[in-house]
């Protein structure tokens, strides 16, 4: 048996060098493949993160022979960085960055030996306060030159608030300076800079300061102060602030002093113009403008920071004289000021519905010229500075007519309506009528109480001068022509006037009024109506002749507040003008006195006969009825606004029954005018 293994052991010791011999012979390999190239990779972008951190990406290497070793991450200051053995990873962190560095890839094969990619930088940026309201920006490109990948601008990105950046502004590739202005009142705010780049960006360090703005808006320059023609509004125009932090504009009058009036905020910094009505006056209107942003100051009473002033400007104001007799039309006008210098103005004239037509220039402030007959003209004046800015004036519209009467010149009627007088006219529309003068009688001379333009055929003037609960008041209309003539003369109105007297014992009112004069037709009578606190019922109480005067009037109801109103209607039958008017006198509202009874005794002993207190009240004003009871002491036992409501008896306070004995009323009432009423007395309960 021991002899059999030492053979065994023999024979594997031979086996065994045999095979290494074998295995030590040179064998001829047979490659069969292409050529391999050298491994390589490129960088395709480096960015920093807001913790400073250094993050390199770059290609995956192709490897197509399996001799694939490792990546080195190097830097040209510091040396090998690392080295990455597997190919599949594509980038690396290089931690608390805290300056530029230029980097580059290193590709290590078994076979070909290494290959390195360009050396590419991180952009490291730096940030300067100088407390001056800007931020100042530095940093280093990438490369020297712009890679094909890249974009031509780098971005300037800036965060606020705090985790919304938003781009600032754009420079172009190789820049590596920027100045930015700051438009945040007061914050913290960080930068980085951004290189687009396919297929991911370059992104710099975030670095930041505490600013402030302290720069004020520019103080803005008005282009010209004008009218315009279509709207007669006055427009102010100004250009956009350069500031873009600029958050609106103030606009100030300046009246003949020189002192400014703010009259609006304009919010937004590219509304550059202003539009309103300043209800033109003899005056030209001068403004001026201010910028501000929403930074406060450090004043003692904070405010928005905000530019000075900017130069007045003053509109053209002009004005114009007819002759219409002559046709002779005279302009002038104010001088523009608020430009270097004028180059001229210009005349422009328009047939109201025409085309505007220039009818001149001129380096004066007047202009003559004469127009046709029966034409009605406008007329602006347009000033030109010597840098072609324009300013129209005011416009000016003028009738040029012949003067004639108008056929038909009425006064249809004239009517009270609450305090006031109506005068309602009727008058045929022609250019030769300039106006109408309405014409009240005064001591038996007729006087001027106003005019109204004729443009339309029938007019209305309200004569608030005027007393319609103790005059009658009698009217006419005088036609003045173009030429400044009195004219056609209407017929005369008288308006009605109602007195009333009143029988208190036997509830009657005593209604006379004046007459009407007068229609063109006949007065066919009068109606009469009448209404019950405020409220007048829509139907005539009475229809009267035209020859009666006077009217007398049962009051029979009894659930209203004693006021009773009235009003005489005088109308007219069709006259030669196919109308039929009706004219109406004042309001008269006498009172009859509110009727109170109030009982002296009551007796709450359940037997239902004279069980409670109420005094019987009518014609009165119920919104503001009141009844107290007091004891002797001037406690309040009972009380209501209710005129329903008695007293039974029974304590406030307690709810229990008074004792028998003298108690004090005191009932408060208003008549049918609101006056108020005081009933005191006793009251005797009893049971």
């Amino acid at each position: 048996m021991k002899n059999s293994i030492v053979c065994c052991f023999l024979i594997f010791s031979i086996f065994q060098s045999f095979g290494n011999t074998i295995k030590n012979i040179p064998v001829k390999k047979y490659n069969l493949e292409f050529p391999q190239k050298s491994i390589s990779t490129s960088i395709t972008c480096i960015q920093t993160d807001i913790n400073g951190n250094v993050t390199i990406n770059w290609n995956q290497a192709s490897d197509p022979s399996n001799s694939f070793t490792e990546y080195q991450i190097h830097t040209v200051q510091n040396g090998l960085l690392t080295t990455i053995n597997s190919i599949n990873t594509t980038s690396y962190t290089h931690l608390n960055v805290t300056q530029k560095f230029d980097y580059f890839i290193t590709t290590v094969s078994n076979l070909d030996g290494s290959s390195s990619t360009q050396t590419i930088s991180n952009i490291f940026l730096t940030v300067n306060n100088p407390s001056d309201g800007t931020a100042i920006l530095q940093w280093n490109n990438p490369t020297s030159s712009k890679l094909p990948s890249m974009g031509a601008y780098c971005k300037i990105s800036r965060e606020y608030p705090v985790g919304i950046w938003t781009i600032r502004d754009s420079v172009p590739y190789g820049t590596t300076f920027y100045k930015d202005t700051i438009d945040v009142c007061q914050a913290f705010l960080n930068y980085k800079v951004i290189v687009p780049n396919q297929p991911c960006d370059y992104v710099s360090n975030s670095k930041g300061d505490n600013f402030k703005d302290i720069i004020s808006p520019d103080i803005p320059i008005i282009s010209q102060v004008s009218i315009d023609t279509l709207t007669n509004n006055l427009v102010i125009t100004w250009n956009k602030n350069k500031q873009s932090d600029t958050q609106g504009y103030i606009i100030y009058s300046i009246d003949n002093n020189g002192f400014s009036t703010e009259i609006t905020t304009i919010n937004g910094l590219s509304n550059t113009s202003y539009s309103y009505d300043p209800t033109l006056n003899s005056n030209p209107l001068t403004y001026s403008v201010a910028a501000f942003d929403f930074c406060l100051t450090n004043s003692i009473v904070a405010t928005f920071q905000t530019s000075a002033k900017a130069e007045v400007h003053t509109s053209v104001k002009s004005i114009g004289s007819l002759n219409i007799c002559n046709r002779d039309v005279k302009l002038s006008w104010t001088e523009y000021k608020g430009w270097p210098s004028i180059l001229n103005y210009e005349i422009w004239g328009q047939i109201i519905g025409e085309q505007w037509i220039k009818l001149g220039s001129t380096n004066s402030l007047e202009y003559q010229t004469i127009g046709e007959a029966m034409r009605n003209y406008c007329f602006v004046v347009k000033a030109i500075s010597t840098n072609g800015q324009e300013s129209f004036s005011n416009r000016i519209c003028l009738t040029i007519i012949a003067p004639s009467q108008p056929s038909y010149n009425y006064l249809k009627t004239t009517t009270v309506n609450g305090d006031k007088i109506e005068l309602h006219h009727y008058i045929e529309v022609i250019t030769g009528v300039k106006e109408v003068i309405f014409q009240k009688l005064n001591n038996s001379i007729f006087e001027e109480i106003g005019r109204s333009p004729v443009n339309q055929s029938e007019l209305l003037f309200i004569d608030s001068n005027v007393f319609v609960d103790k005059n009658s008041y009698t009217y006419r209309v005088v036609v003045l022509d173009s030429c400044d003539n009195l004219g056609a003369i209407s017929n005369t109105t008288k308006t009605i006037v109602l007195n009333i007297q009143t029988n208190e014992n036997e509830m009657k009112h005593y209604l006379n009024w004046s007459k009407y004069e007068t229609f063109n037709g006949s007065t066919l009578g009068y109606k009469i109506y009448r209404g019950y606190d405020g409220i007048f019922s829509p139907e005539p109480l009475a229809n009267l002749s035209n020859s009666q005067y006077f009217y007398e009037d049962v009051i029979d109801k009894l659930d209203y507040s004693g006021k009773t109103c009235y009003y005489v209607e005088a109308y007219e039958g069709i006259n030669k003008y196919g109308l039929h008017e009706a004219s109406q006198s004042n309001s008269s509202c006498p009172i009859l006195e509110p009727i109170v009874f109030i009982p002296n005794t009551f007796t709450p002993n359940g037997d239902r006969i004279n069980e409670t207190f109420l005094p019987q009240v009518t014609r009165f004003n119920n919104s503001n009825y009141h009844l107290t009871i007091f004891d002797r002491w001037e406690h309040i036992l009972f009380e209501t606004n209710d005129y329903e409501i008695g007293w039974n008896g029974s304590i406030k306070s307690t709810g229990k029954m008074a004792e028998p004995g003298s108690y004090v009323f005191l009932l408060k009432i208003n008549d049918g005018n609101g006056i108020e009423i005081i009933k005191r007395g006793h009251i005797n309960l009893l049971k």
